[in-house]
């Protein structure tokens, strides 16, 4: 099948409201991770056989377009390799990386739970980012969440960066609803560039903050919500996973400055 595919998304980028809203249409499913697609929920699903499910729901049910947001398994561009094969199209949200990881990390603060697994996976990146473990301590749970937060949100918004692959970013199709028709065109290979249904939906179910606890800016998150401790870890991720990278771009160049401060 042609028709299917996938938008990556680091989390906190509004991804279960817009997959309602394009699945408001009565020729396009679009699951919210694998919610729907397995029995259960499984954050471990990869993209190929994601896809293999997707294509099996739209031949069933008789959809034109099938995709998804947001796989826990594949931010960035991971899923990019999947989407060539299947003939899948591919793009991704972006959110400023100071309020995606804000967002994130009030969310996951709320229910964590610290297991073998994660504490192996947040030991890995104490030890592969230099001077990382000069700033964290290993029994501040806060500072492990918020760890994590950064590597999964500034991971994926710097590979999108930096490859110049097709985006969208959260501060545009959340408050505008040309921008919402312009993924709609974007996923449909151009077939579609307007729906009456998702324009009702879009306008009758408006996205409300779920994460975090107020809607304040970039600035105010960084000067006054943050601890020195978060900001050093931030800094310090970035500078990481930033490597070598070129930025041709800068979506967000912004945060030039708050990264000097």
């Amino acid at each position: 099948m042609k028709n299917l595919f996938y938008i990556s998304s680091s989390g906190s980028m509004a991804t279960a409201w817009i997959s309602k809203l394009l699945s408001s249409s009565p020729r396009i499913k679009c699951f919210h991770g694998s919610v729907g697609l397995t029995p259960t929920y499984d954050s471990s699903l990869a993209l190929e056989p994601a896809l293999e499910l997707m294509a099996e729901y739209a031949k069933r049910e008789r959809i034109d377009y099938a995709g998804c947001v947001h796989l826990s398994a594949q931010h960035g561009i991971s899923g990019l390799d999947a989407c060539r094969k299947k003939d899948a199209t591919f793009c991704a949200f972006v959110r400023n990386p100071v309020l995606a990881v804000d967002s994130q990390f009030q969310e996951r603060s709320r229910s964590f739970q610290l297991t073998s697994t994660r504490e192996q996976v947040y030991s890995s990146m104490l030890t592969s980012v230099p001077d990382l473990d000069k700033i964290v301590d290993p029994a501040d749970k806060s500072s492990l969440i918020f760890l994590w937060c950064a590597g999964s949100a500034i991971g994926h918004y710097l590979q999108i960066e930096a490859t110049r692959y097709k985006y969208f970013k959260f501060e545009d199709y959340t408050a505008d609803y040309q921008e919402v028709s312009r993924i709609l065109q974007f996923i449909t290979k151009g077939e579609l560039s307007d729906d009456h249904n998702i324009n009702a939906a879009y306008y009758s179910h408006s996205k409300t903050n779920t994460h975090r606890k107020s809607n304040i800016g970039v600035e105010e998150t960084w000067e006054k919500q943050w601890s020195q401790t978060q900001k050093a870890i931030f800094r310090e991720v970035w500078r990481h996973v930033l490597g070598s990278f070129d930025r041709p771009q800068k979506i967000y160049p912004e945060l030039d400055s708050l990264l000097a401060s």
